[in-house]
């Protein structure tokens, strides 16, 4: 019984694994085309980018994670309260990516919304919150800026 009780408090004290390291993406995994980049900064920064979502890849995903680009897949997108042509300040987007040991969530609120083909508007902007989570780590939070648009 008591070799029980010393393994068992053994794994309490464990420490937890560091939580997910987040890097810029490499400029060629920064696709072109209709989908949504986000960034670590408040505003969007050439060279800041942390995830890129296209649609042309069927909602896969590309963010580097701990030193490795990974592709992620689309898990769950909601768009509060409902999809809108022509989206609202406040609108929320979350999405949900994740592949077998990652999840990442992203909760995203519109900021600055433009009317489609608009000459002066390039997209929809989001002010952004990210949690990170790796197998065993403890999880990450992070905020930044979402860009969305064709």
């Amino acid at each position: 019984m008591l070799a029980t009780f010393v393994l068992a408090s053994a794994v309490a004290v464990a420490p937890a694994l560091e939580p997910v390291k987040v890097e810029a993406l490499p400029a060629e995994q920064i696709a072109s085309g209709c989908g949504c980049t986000f960034y670590s900064t408040p505003r969007p920064v050439a060279g800041k980018e942390i995830l890129r979502w296209s649609q042309a890849e069927r909602g896969l995903a590309a963010m580097k994670l701990d030193g490795e680009v990974r592709t992620l897949r689309l898990v769950q997108e909601k768009r509060l309260p409902r999809e809108r042509e022509v989206p609202r300040y406040a609108d929320r987007l979350v999405l949900i990516l994740g592949d077998d040991h990652y999840m990442v969530e992203v909760a995203s609120s519109v900021k600055r919304a433009c009317r489609p083909q608009h000459a002066s508007c390039a997209g929809t902007g989001y002010a952004a919150a990210f949690i990170l989570r790796r197998d065993g780590a403890a999880r990450r939070e992070l905020r930044g800026w979402g860009e969305c648009g064709c």
